[in-house]
């Protein structure tokens, strides 16, 4: 067997959000291409073309498949819809869900003294209560359906360790940080734990 061997993900659903370009379809490619079906929420109405185009050619020569929900993360009953689909999608496909990528997120870099108020709580609307929502009605779907699985919150190493960039939005990445950590006892009995941290960034699993 190849070293690929042990990253297959067939008979799986991975949902992915923030999917529609940049890292979230990066990964979302990388699911199809090992075998798993894809579960895509964005809050774009369409995926960037140039982003998918790879995705694209996948569709017509993979078994595998990729669905695309538009839905903000802040939107806690579009995101619970959006899930209900994705259950029901996987129990048809006969690919259960098994995790969660969260993508979604924004960034702003001022100083903190000159940080708007308001786009501060809109990056901690996003980032961090979008992160919350999404994982909790996850949570709530495995334990429902007995299937266990993973949760990946993508985040950086600035916030554990600040940098000039930008202090506030630091604030920002550690508090998504400890989000990670407050809901690990109770999900236990569904998810892995695990927490994986690199020079340009951290992802962390609940």
């Amino acid at each position: 067997a190849t070293t690929m061997t042990n990253f297959r993900l067939d008979d799986r659903t991975i949902i992915i959000t923030g999917v529609a370009r940049g890292l979230g379809a990066s990964i979302a490619q990388a699911v199809l291409e090992a075998g798993g079906d894809v579960f895509g929420i964005d809050v774009l109405p369409h995926p960037v073309e140039e982003d998918w185009q790879e995705i694209s050619t996948l569709q017509k020569t993979s078994d595998s498949q990729i669905n695309f929900f538009q839905a903000d993360v802040r939107d806690e009953a579009a995101i619970e819809s959006a899930l209900a689909q994705a259950k029901e999608m996987a129990k048809q496909r006969r690919k259960p869900v098994r995790g969660l990528v969260n993508c979604a997120g924004v960034q702003h870099t001022d100083n903190a003294e000159d940080f708007p108020v308001h786009e501060f709580q809109r990056i901690v609307d996003i980032n961090v209560m979008g992160s919350f929502i999404v994982a909790k009605h996850t949570a709530r779907m495995l334990i429902a359906e007995k299937w266990q699985g993973s949760m990946v919150l993508i985040g950086s190493i600035a916030g554990s360790v600040a940098n000039r960039v930008s202090v506030t939005f630091c604030w920002i990445l550690a508090e998504t940080r400890l989000l990670t950590i407050m809901p690990g006892h109770p999900w236990e009995c569904v998810l892995c734990f695990k927490s994986r941290c690199a020079n340009d960034g951290q992802i962390i699993c609940i």
